[in-house]
């Protein structure tokens, strides 16, 4: 069985197609039939002149049209009268002939929008390299080193797309043994002017430390994220996951496999021809049988492809946009994601309150005599307790921005006057859609600007807490920090800040150049003078990468040493961080990591400590580790004050500011192994 997964997906899609399209021409033709609340078990007598079914009958048509039908009937002419029941009125025969001389009709309507509908799949194979590479300039940047395997068609359509943005780059392609297409990649790289150095399959883990970035094609994406792709991908995968290089993977839409690698229909590799290792007539002698065994002295095993597991990929990016899989600590991406869901459900709850508060309600018990009420178009308390209970509940996400009014939530009264207010709230059914849509849009805008602007709120607060002739701790760079101290500055205070460089990125060189052309008095120190210093330290300030539901601060590493120094000394330790770094985990919690590891060439250069690097007698170890940290964790009871968006707040008190920005439905985000159409 040859790999050809593509093929497959490719053939589910257009069936998928086929059946989508059925459907909805046999829903739009049941929607539009009259249909009445007359029972089937009642006279069919006084509805002789009446060509109106019943909702029962329409129902039960629709239960066995509606159901997945066989594809070997989709393209049939079968009109849709023959799922639904014929009346019995006078008028019925006629209408019978009209809907059986529509079966050509809607037969033909139904190809051409399914030939339509595939035409517009095959050119989203067709173009699906280019709509890759256009997001290409936001995932290379100026200076990078880039690292692929082999050849692919997507890779090269994407690097050339981001050198077309005038980026600037080096591209490592390793050759990808046996059949060496990394040899072609690295030959039409060089033609449309990039960088590139080739190097052997083997060299990958020894030249992985000068990469950013490892980009690679894929022969198949299955349903849980794991890739398919040529052999010698999940060495590099493993070597890019030791040294914390993002491991990337471009595959447009038609190679995402519903299946699971323990499919059974699922072959994991193939073993493709010897000769492609080496050359038979070099190689007679040990080709030949051995005395009597029938066995081959030599075996020559040539497998075609690799099984990479989702853990090791970083990203996906397809035509329909990138998916992160693994966003590390990227914690504000999750807590952004969970305050929109939060938003849709509160202004959905809000919307179904308000009509249910409309609604004129009486404490008459159910039990009472109704024929008291007949007239009487007030909902019990009880009935209506009864329904804002079950719309009241957490709804699923899937149906909160579908058309679904609130009076199906609510039931409906005896009065003669039922009829018109169940059609009335019917035809309010898309206003509330909409009203829900514009509301959620609202509210995500209002989102939107309160995180562009909360470094200028948290900036307000400065003159409360820095005052005259203070001396301020920080390290690394933050701009949340840039703009609190400059604010504070503007403010006519007079004080000193030491910046501590924040090794191994030294991103404190760069805050420290920033204040001093604002005009602060700024000194410059390494991270190992921060015990030394801090003695003549009024405060410490500093950012945040993300603050835990308990308190505990993800912050650069070395900030815990800081705190450390700061509690020793009794000098506050101020973290300012904007609400959308406020998590709703615990450090606990099992989708929560709290350290990643970067590349160890950011410490040392490893043409000057190859001495070193060499490996032990035999031991098959390096005789040297670069271990190179990216977050400290900092516990909550380091931590004196946290100031935000909202104003200043203990760490006791985050769980509570917490909760009014989430959901406990939202608290886990499920993640989606891969992305389509």
């Amino acid at each position: 069985m040859y790999w050809k997964l593509a093929v497959g997906n490719i053939v589910r899609r257009v069936l998928h197609i086929i059946r989508e399209e059925d459907l909805s021409l046999t829903t739009a033709a049941i929607g539009g039939l009259n249909l009445s609340a007359v029972s089937d078990d009642e006279n069919d007598d006084d509805r002789d002149g009446d060509s109106t079914l019943s909702a029962a009958a329409v129902a039960a048509a629709a239960r066995s049209t509606l159901r997945p039908p066989s594809l070997q009937t989709l393209l049939e002419d079968t009109p849709v009268s023959a799922a639904v029941p014929q009346t019995s009125s006078s008028g019925g025969d006629s209408e019978g002939k009209s809907k059986s001389a529509d079966k050509s009709s809607r037969s033909r309507k139904l190809k051409h929008d399914v030939i339509e509908a595939v035409n517009e799949l095959i050119q989203d194979i067709v173009t699906c390299h280019e709509q890759i590479a256009e997001q290409a300039v936001e995932h290379i940047h100026q200076n990078e080193v880039i690292l692929t395997l082999g050849s692919s068609r997507t890779v090269l359509e994407f690097l050339f797309a981001a050198k077309g943005k005038k980026r600037s780059f080096r591209v490592f392609v390793a050759e990808g043994a046996p059949r060496y297409q990394g040899h072609l990649l690295a030959k039409e790289l060089v033609a449309r002017g990039l960088q590139t150095t080739l190097i052997t399959d083997s060299a990958v883990f020894a030249m992985i430390s000068r990469v950013n970035m490892v980009i690679v094609g894929a022969h198949a994406v299955m349903a849980n994220g794991g890739v398919i792709a040529p052999v010698g991908m999940n060495l590099v995968a493993l070597a890019a996951q030791k040294h914390a290089v993002p491991f990337v993977v471009l595959a447009g839409s038609h190679k995402l496999c519903p299946l699971y690698p323990h499919n059974p229909e699922v072959l994991l590799n193939e073993l493709r021809s010897p000769s492609e290792l080496l050359d038979f007539g070099e190689f007679s002698d040990c080709m030949d049988f051995g005395s009597g065994s029938g066995s081959p002295l030599l075996h020559v095993v040539n497998p075609a492809f690799d099984y990479v597991p989702p853990k090791l990929v970083s990203v996906f990016i397809t035509d329909a946009g990138g998916t992160i899989l693994h966003t590390c600590i990227e914690l504000a991406v999750g807590n952004i994601v969970r305050r929109v869901l939060h938003i849709i459900r509160e202004e959905d709850l809000s919307l179904t309150t308000a009509a249910i508060g409309g609604l004129n309600l009486s404490a008459v018990s159910d039990d009472e005599n109704d024929d008291d009420r007949d007239g009487d178009s007030t909902l019990s308390a009880a009935a209506v307790a009864a329904a804002a209970r079950s719309t009241l509940r957490p709804p699923s996400l899937q149906t909160l921005l579908e058309d679904t009014p609130v009076s199906a939530a609510v039931p409906q009264t005896s009065s003669s006057g039922g009829d018109s207010e169940g059609k009335s709230k019917s035809a309010d059914k898309s206003s509330r859609s909409r009203k829900l849509k514009h509301d959620v849009i609202e509210a995500v805008n209002e989102l939107i600007q309160d995180i562009v602007t909360c470094h200028e709120q948290i900036a307000e607060q400065a003159v409360e807490h820095i005052h005259q002739n203070e001396v301020i701790l920080t390290l690394g760079s933050s701009r949340t920090v840039l703009e609190f101290l400059f604010a504070a500055k503007e403010k006519k205070r007079s004080f000193r800040v030491f910046v501590a460089e924040g090794a191994p990125r030294y991103q404190g060189h760069l805050l420290a150049k920033e204040l001093v052309a604002r005009g602060l008095q700024t000194t410059l120190i390494t991270d190992s003078a921060v015990f030394a210093m801090i003695s003549r330290v009024n405060m410490v300030i500093v950012g945040a990468h993300a603050v835990m539901a308990n308190g505990g601060v993800i912050a650069p590493v070395g900030m815990n040493l800081v705190a450390l120094a700061a509690q020793k000394h009794a000098v506050p330790f101020v973290v300012l961080a904007g609400s959308h770094k406020l998590c709703p985990l615990y450090p606990h919690n099992p989708e929560v990591l709290l350290n990643e590891l970067r590349s160890p060439s950011e410490l040392l250069d490893f043409g000057e400590f190859s001495d070193c690097m060499d490996f032990g007698s035999g031991s098959g170890s390096p005789l040297l580790h670069v271990v190179n940290p990216a977050f400290d964790y900092v516990p909550p009871k380091l931590v004196s004050l946290f100031i935000t968006d909202t104003g200043g707040h203990n760490p006791s008190y985050m769980y509570r500011l917490i909760a009014d920005y989430y959901s406990a439905d939202d608290l886990v985000v499920q993640r989606r192994a891969t992305a389509g159409n």
